[in-house]
């Protein structure tokens, strides 16, 4: 049960990392798109 929620943390955590990752990247990109047309 134990390697179950430490697999379940580690995939969790890495799933939240690419969220972010693509949040930023896309707010970044919604900026700089703003930023370029007016």
């Amino acid at each position: 049960m134990d390697t179950v929620w430490l697999l379940v943390s580690i995939v969790g955590f890495a799933v939240l990392l690419a969220v972010f990752f693509f949040g930023g990247f896309v707010l970044l990109d919604f900026i700089w798109g703003r930023n370029r047309s007016g």
